[in-house]
């Protein structure tokens, strides 16, 4: 009887000894998963206080709305999302799922949350090259209905991939309940990840930056060369130019530094698979990371900009006088700067490009 007893119990805990050697997510309880729960729950929470202050901002400014926001709310609204995936991986950080559709959904969710943000901080760069590359197409034919196609295609696209492992592109033929990227992703989707989602956006976006940052230097020595002046106009053409470096170091930097170890990483494991290893680093490091860049794009895109700046002041105006007397203070403000940009467009089209600098 002792045979038959042994044959039947190592049947029925070999799934079970399988389980915990292929999911130790499912198992592990120590200080470093205390750790990585926390790092997961506050940059998650942060990550949508910051971004839900920002869609709330534009949302009770009608200005705002008019004037080209739309790749910024796109980009709120897929950091919102990116935070929430955030506390979800902290919640669910070493829990089991056992059935591999589910674990597919919640990275499906993730995919497009990132990819979301991604593409439509590409979106901004595009939005801001042709505003100062041809600003007079940018103000007579790109304009809020463009913008929303664009948009909209950035979405359909990030759900469309996002979606393509629940639809067959990955590989859950060894699943056994922890659900991490890693775990479900194949090889060749991984790649596509990498070389196709983030490295070419990554390109153009340096190219549309560097013609932005070039354009940003000639603007300023040919300010220089008219006016031929004292030291005060090298001294404002070297103020401009510094700014905008000092912007485009800070919109590209954010980006690069965030991202792009993650993406080279799962393009390493992609090619090398279980003989790098790189599980842990990746889902309890470089994911957090890329996650950061939710973190920051608020204060990149929204707060740096001194428009959206005054429009929270006006939302946080104490009394209804004192709100409407702004906006108007405001609303003249900003017509009196396109009239004067429309009036530099007409007369010489090159000399507009600076106000556009000064407001990346």
């Amino acid at each position: 009887m002792s045979a038959p007893n042994n044959s039947l119990t190592s049947t029925v805990l070999l799934p079970t000894n399988q389980f915990l050697v292929d999911a130790p997510c499912a198992t592990q309880n120590s200080s470093s998963d205390i750790g990585i729960f926390v790092v997961f729950l506050i940059l998650g929470i942060l990550i949508v206080i910051g971004n839900v202050v920002v869609l709330v901002v534009i949302l009770k400014n009608e200005v705002l709305l008019q004037t080209g926001y739309s790749y910024i709310i796109s980009l709120t609204v897929a950091d919102l999302l990116v935070g929430i995936n955030c506390v979800i991986e902290a919640v669910m950080l070493r829990v089991a799922v056992p059935e591999p559709k589910w674990c597919l959904v919640r990275i499906a969710f993730l995919i497009l949350a990132s990819l979301a943000s991604i593409l439509s901080v590409f979106g901004i760069a595009y939005d801001r090259y042709i505003a100062i590359t041809n600003p007079m197409v940018y103000t007579q034919r790109v304009g809020q209905f463009q913008s929303r196609v664009i948009v909209t295609i950035i979405w359909i696209v990030a759900l469309l991939i996002g979606l393509a492992p629940l639809m067959g592109w990955s590989d859950v033929s060894v699943y056994a309940g922890c659900c991490q990227i890693l775990r479900t992703f194949i090889g060749s989707y991984m790649l596509f990840l990498t070389f196709a989602c983030y490295i070419p956006p990554l390109l153009v976006q340096l190219y549309f930056y560097s013609c932005i940052l070039q354009i940003s230097r000639n603007q300023a020595r040919r300010i220089a060369d008219l006016q031929r002046n004292t030291c005060v106009v090298r001294n404002v053409r070297t103020s401009r130019t510094h700014k905008a470096l000092k912007t485009l170091t800070v919109v590209i930097g954010c980006f690069v530094l965030t991202w792009t170890p993650f993406f080279v990483a799962l393009a390493i494991h992609a090619i090398c698979a279980e003989s790098c290893n790189l599980h842990t680093i990746i889902q309890d490091c470089l994911v957090p990371l890329g996650f950061t860049n939710s973190f920051l794009n608020p204060f990149v895109y929204a707060f740096w900009s001194r428009d959206f700046r005054e429009s929270m002041l006006v939302i946080n105006c104490c009394t209804e006088r004192n709100r409407e007397r702004l906006v108007r203070v405001w609303t003249i403000r900003r017509t009196t700067r396109v009239t004067v940009v429309s009036q530099r467009v007409s007369s010489h089209s090159e000399m507009n490009t600076n106000r556009h600098i000064v407001y990346l």
